[in-house]
C-alpha cells in the first residue's frame, strides 16, 4: 500500500517536490513522537543536569557577559564539562533554556554517580523538570532534522526512491541509540545533525550538478563540519571523512574545482571550531592539547569502569556489533546493502568512505562500551540499510516489468497467428 501510495505521488508531483513534501512529514511526525513526557526521569542521564548547568553558563560568558578571558572559561567549577569540551551543543541547550527565561546558573548538580538515578532523584540532585523539558525539547528538534537530512540524502543517493528514504528513517529513528539520546539533554545528537548535513551536502556538490552554486556548496560543506566538531570532537570523524574524500577527488579529477574543496574544507573548519571555543584564545596549542589529554585520559576509566572496558580490538568489535547491527539479521541486512553500494561506487563512493571512518574510528577510539560513544555509526547503518530497500524495489520494478513485456510480446505473436 505504502509503495502504490508513493508512486501515485511521484505521478502527480516532481520527485523533488514529494521529496519535501515527505521529509516535512517526516520531521513533524518525529518531532511529535520523542517530545513526549520530556520532563519525565524514566531516561534521565546524570549528565544531563551538568549540561543543562554549563549550557546556561557558556551562554552567559558568550552572548550576555562575553567574557572571553582565559580565566574564566578555564575555571574548574565546571570541571570535565568546561573548557575540555566544545561549546556548540551547550550553547544549543543553554540557549534553549535562556530564551524560556531559565538562563540563571546554579553551580553544577551534585550528582552521585555511585549510586542509582532513584536516590539521585530523590535527593533533589537531578535538574528541574521544567528546565529538563525545555533542553530536551532543543535536542528533539536536533533529532528530527538529522532524520529529514537522512531522508533526503538516502533519496537523492538512490536516485529519488522514496520508499528507501522513509525505510532508513525508520531504522534511524527506530534504533535504540538514538530512541535514548534522541531525547536526553546531552551533546550527541546535535554533532549527528550537523556531521549529517556537512556529508550530505559534500555528497551533492561533488556528485550532483550544483552550477554556479558549486562554491557556495563547498563553503556550506566546511561550515558543518565546523559546527560538528564545534559540538562534539568525535564528530571529527566527519571532518577526517571530508578532508580523504577531498583528497580522493583530487587524485580523480585534478581540476581547480577539485582542490577548491580540499583547500576550503581544510582551512574553513579550524577557523569555525576556534571562533566557537574562546577557552582557546590565545593559547590555541596549550588548549587543544588540554582538549585532546581530557579525551585520551577516558581510556583511564576503564581501570574504573571495569564491566564496560573494551581493552582489545576483538572487544572493541563485538561491542560495536552489540550496539549497532545487534543481532545477525540486521548485520546481514547491513553488510548486503554495503555491498550493493560498493558495486554502485561511481556514485555511492563519497558515502563509503564517511561510513568506513565514522564505523573504524568507533571501533578503534571507543574504550569503553557505553551507548553515546556509538551514535556516530548509526546514521550510515540506517543509509546502507535504506540502500538496500532501494536496490529491491527497483529489482521488483525490472522483474515485473519483464514479465509485463513477456505476456505483451506473447498477445502480439498469438494475434499474429490467429490472423494467419
Amino acid at each position: 500500500m505504502l509503495r502504490t501510495v508513493m508512486m501515485s505521488l511521484q505521478n502527480y508531483i516532481s520527485p523533488r517536490l514529494a521529496t519535501l513534501l515527505i521529509a516535512i512529514v517526516i520531521g513533524v511526525i518525529s518531532f511529535v513522537i520523542f517530545s513526549r513526557d520530556l520532563s519525565s526521569y524514566s531516561s534521565y542521564h546524570g549528565d544531563e543536569g551538568f549540561w543543562i548547568e554549563t549550557g546556561k553558563w557558556t551562554v552567559q560568558k558568550f552572548f550576555i557577559e562575553r567574557d572571553f578571558s582565559r580565566e574564566q572559561w578555564w575555571t574548574k567549577e565546571l570541571r570535565s564539562f568546561g573548557a575540555v569540551n566544545p561549546n556548540l551543543g551547550k550553547l544549543i541547550i543553554g540557549g534553549s533554556l535562556c530564551i524560556n527565561q531559565h538562563c540563571h546558573f546554579s553551580g553544577l548538580p551534585k550528582w552521585d554517580f555511585s549510586q542509582p538515578n532513584a536516590w539521585n532523584i530523590k535527593e533533589g540532585n537531578a535538574a528541574p523538570s521544567d528546565e529538563l523539558a525545555i533542553a530536551r525539547s532543543a535536542i528533539v528538534l536536533t533529532t528530527a532534522l538529522s532524520a529529514i537530512i537522512l531522508f533526503t540524502t538516502t533519496v537523492i543517493t538512490t536516485r529519488w526512491s522514496l520508499l528507501a528514504g522513509i525505510f532508513a528513517c525508520i531504522a534511524f529513528l527506530s534504533h535504540p541509540l538514538v530512541v535514548t539520546l534522541g531525547r536526553q539533554a546531552m551533546l550527541d545528537m546535535p554533532a549527528i545533525l550537523f556531521s549529517l548535513l556537512a556529508i550530505s551536502i559534500a555528497y551533492k556538490s561533488l556528485i550532483s550538478d550544483t552550477g554556479k552554486y558549486t562554491i557556495i556548496w563547498f563553503f556550506i560543506t566546511a561550515l558543518c563540519s565546523g559546527l560538528a566538531v564545534s559540538t562534539k570532537l568525535n564528530a571529527g570523524l566527519v571532518l577526517i571523512a571530508i578532508i580523504i574524500i577531498g583528497i580522493i577527488n583530487t587524485l580523480i579529477h585534478r581540476n581547480s574545482k577539485a582542490y577548491l574543496f580540499l583547500a576550503i574544507n581544510v582551512i574553513i573548519p579550524p577557523l569555525i571550531f576556534l571562533a566557537l571555543n574562546p577557552q582557546l584564545w590565545p593559547h590555541v596549542l596549550n588548549g587543544l592539547k588540554a582538549m585532546w589529554a581530557f579525551n585520551q585520559s577516558l581510556a583511564d576509566r576503564r581501570t574504573i569502569f571495569t564491566r564496560d572496558a573494551l581493552w582489545t580490538i576483538s572487544d572493541q568489535v563485538i561491542a560495536y556489533y552489540q550496539r549497532i547491527p545487534q543481532n545477525m539479521f540486521n548485520l546481514s541486512l547491513f553488510i548486503l546493502g554495503l555491498v550493493l553500494m560498493i558495486k554502485d561506487i561511481k556514485t555511492t563512493w563519497p558515502l563509503l568512505i564517511y561510513g568506513l571512518v565514522s564505523s573504524l574510528g568507533v571501533i578503534l577510539w571507543t574504550p569503553l562500551n557505553w551507548n553515546r560513544y556509538y551514535l556516530p555509526a548509526v546514521p550510515f547503518y540506517a543509509l546502507a540499510l535504506g540502500f538496500l530497500i532501494a536496490k529491491i524495489i527497483i529489482s521488483y520494478n525490472n522483474q515485473t516489468v519483464h514479465v509485463v513485456n513477456k505476456h505483451n510480446d506473447f498477445d502480439s505473436n498469438l494475434n499474429t497467428a490467429t490472423k494467419s
